[in-house]
């Protein structure tokens, strides 16, 4: 899902646990095909490796987390953060939250009474969980819509470079 919502991200970098974007050199005997060399993964770590524990939710986010999960919630608030919502206590399958989410995942959403008016934007936590995920600096600014500075500073402050 997460996919869907970043689409500036180069496919190399969106499909590094396949290997089908990277496959590694000809290993076959007497093939003398190159081929690309594999994605250099973060230091020791693979790229699909979680066993940093992710960075808890903001307070403002951590409503969505709580009935989302990770990538639910980040790919909702990539795709609503900044705007205004009014969630159904009854969705009918018209609404973009619902067509996202799904039916009880909406129901759920509708029934906390500790959201905030707006979705947060969550730039800080965004770029730090993307980055404990192996996204590239670079690939988080295009995402945020930020300069890869503000990117390097929040995970400097994190301490996650």
């Amino acid at each position: 899902m997460l996919q869907r919502m970043i689409p500036l991200l180069p496919s190399r970098i969106r499909h590094a646990c396949c290997g089908s974007c990277a496959p590694a050199r000809a290993t076959v005997p007497g093939d003398t095909v190159a081929r690309a060399a594999p994605i250099p993964n973060l230091p020791g770590r693979s790229m699909n490796d979680v066993s940093s524990p992710m960075p808890r939710p903001t307070a403002q986010i951590a409503p969505f987390y709580a009935v989302l999960g990770l990538d639910l919630t980040i790919e909702f608030i990539l795709a609503f953060g900044g705007s205004s919502l009014n969630l159904s206590h009854d969705p009918k399958g018209r609404g973009m939250v619902e067509a996202m989410v799904g039916y009880e995942k909406a129901k759920a959403l509708a029934a906390l009474d500790r959201l905030p008016k707006r979705v947060p934007l969550a730039k800080r936590w965004l770029a730090t969980v993307l980055a404990r995920k192996g996204y590239s600096t670079a690939s988080i600014a295009r995402t945020l819509r930020v300069t890869e500075v503000s990117v390097s500073k929040w995970l400097k402050e994190g301490r996650l470079v």
